[in-house]
């Protein structure tokens, strides 16, 4: 099953292309497209990411940035490559080598993707006290710095309510997935 995001394309002011996903805030739309950058290729690229419960891969399977409306237990935020930070978090938290992503729908040409958050960090995350938690922001954030980046402002939240999740996960023995679109 292929699951194709549902995004509208629309032009700013100065007609360059930019992307609007359902899951983004008016206030962040608004930040967008208030930007004032030069060309399409130095825009911001957005990537839109939801951490979410459900009971097993095929419910998995039909989990995005269309349907949102699906009941499970979930946290959505953005303007990170989720993949990258569960790897560095689990490093963080449980040390040695990160467990390699199980793809529940592996990345195409879409820009899609659903993974499995292993069981290692959903553990780690769900015994982390909150002072853990704030450690292991800032050093994600030192990390990505390297990388693509990550929301330093937001990574205290996104950490907390991804421990969240993965503590409702052990509650219910569900596992923990993650969507994400990067166009």
């Amino acid at each position: 099953m292929t699951f194709q995001p549902e995004f509208s394309p629309i032009r700013d002011s100065k007609g360059m292309p930019e992307v609007r996903v359902e899951v983004c805030s008016p206030e962040s739309i608004r930040s967008l497209n208030e930007a004032n950058f030069g060309g399409w290729h130095d825009r911001i690229m957005l990537r839109v990411v939801e951490f979410f419960v459900a009971p097993d891969d095929g419910a998995a399977v039909v989990v995005g940035p269309g349907r949102r409306g699906h009941g499970f237990p979930a946290f959505g935020c953005a303007d990170f490559f989720p993949d990258d930070a569960v790897e560095d978090w689990e490093i963080l938290l449980v040390g040695g080598v990160a467990s390699d992503l199980r793809a529940v729908v592996p990345m195409k040409n879409d820009g899609f993707m659903v993974f499995e958050v292993p069981g290692r960090l959903c553990s780690a995350l769900a015994a982390a006290s909150r002072g853990q938690l704030f450690e292991v922001a800032a050093q994600w954030v030192e990390l990505a710095e390297a990388k693509d980046g990550a929301p330093a402002e937001m990574a205290v939240e996104i950490l907390t309510e991804v421990a969240d999740l993965a503590r409702t996960a052990g509650d219910l023995g569900q596992p923990l997935y993650c969507w994400y679109f990067a166009p």
